[in-house]
């Protein structure tokens, strides 16, 4: 048996579940380097990483998150599987190319494919300490370089930090100016009605409750196709207006995770009050710490196209 030195196989706390992965890997893809390491992620959340490198010309490798994976351990699905599921998923994202270290210190390669993000900015203090940043309202617009899909697969992204933008001699303005405009290049809204954003999941609306099917007719997801970091498009005020003029309505922005904002168009919403609770349950109930946006509602005022906090509109 693989990892032979753990007994308990079949009842291990999460760092012994680590453990055993990273030796069963190490097994099966000999020669290669396999790391298990802390990773902070957004709000500060952290995550254990799995890295594997099978060569030693290799500079890039997806980082494969351990929690969901312990999670189906836990509900009986065998050790030998879920290291075949994490080989699988690293075959998947295993880029093509190594990643052009030196071209990254090129401002003029690298500036073509720098993105907006949109992150809580109390939740990131620290963070935001070491990297390039615009506030805006309760938030934070920060930065990121994100790979050629084709060359280096989706799931390679760099955030950019203050040292970065030391070596390419370029302000945060400049920065902010080039991010926004290949934003909407790069990874261009959508925004969908609930009710298809529901059905595209597979799920069939005859097993939801008449409550929850006359919900997916009111609110509409704003994104990206890869639902990556799409709450961004709070920022982009062209996008929320020609929404809102073709639901002749001012509208409600609910934070639903960095992945997505809902829309609600205000006059489909009879008593707002309550949106608040409901963006507050949901990000303790079901969405990932990592994840979380805002606790707060926003409104867009079609006619101004100002966004404000609700409830602080005076």
């Amino acid at each position: 048996m693989q990892g032979e030195d753990f007994k308990e196989r079949d009842n291990m706390s999460y760092d012994g579940f680590c453990t055993c992965v990273k030796i069963d890997i190490q097994h099966i893809l000999t020669g290669a380097k396999v790391i298990v390491q802390k990773v902070v992620k957004n709000n500060g959340i952290s995550k254990q990483g799995l890295i594997i490198m099978e060569n030693e010309g290799s500079n890039v490798t997806p980082t494969i998150y351990l929690e969901s994976f312990y999670h189906a351990y836990l509900e009986g699905r065998k050790l030998e599987w879920i290291v075949q599921d994490i080989l699988i998923a690293y075959q998947m994202h295993k880029p093509l190319w190594n990643f052009d270290s030196e071209a990254f210190r090129d401002w003029n390669w690298v500036k073509e494919r720098i993105v907006c993000r949109l992150i809580n900015r109390e939740m990131n203090r620290d963070y935001l300490d070491r990297v390039p940043h615009v506030p805006y309202l309760d938030l934070a617009v920060t930065f990121a370089w994100v790979a050629d899909s084709e060359l280096l697969g989706d799931d390679i992204n760099i955030p950019i930090y203050n040292s970065h933008l030391e070596m390419w001699g370029v302000t945060v303005e400049e920065l902010c100016a080039i991010a926004t405009k290949n934003t909407q290049r790069l990874l261009p809204p959508i925004v969908q009605e609930m009710r298809e954003a529901i059905l595209s999941m597979g799920v069939e609306m005859d097993s939801l409750s008449p409550e929850e099917q006359s919900a997916g007719f009111q609110m509409y997801i704003l994104s990206n196709e890869k639902r990556h970091y799409g709450a961004v498009y709070m920022l982009y005020k062209d996008v929320l207006k020609d929404f809102a003029d073709r639901m002749g309505s001012d509208l409600y922005i609910l934070p639903s995770s960095v992945g997505e904002l809902i829309l609600i168009p205000t006059w489909k919403c009879g008593n707002p009050a309550g949106l608040g609770d409901i963006v507050r349950i949901v990000n303790m109930e079901h969405v990932e710490p990592d994840e979380i946006l805002s606790d707060n509602v926003y409104r867009f005022t079609r006619q101004t196209g100002e966004i404000t906090i609700q409830g602080e509109e005076e």
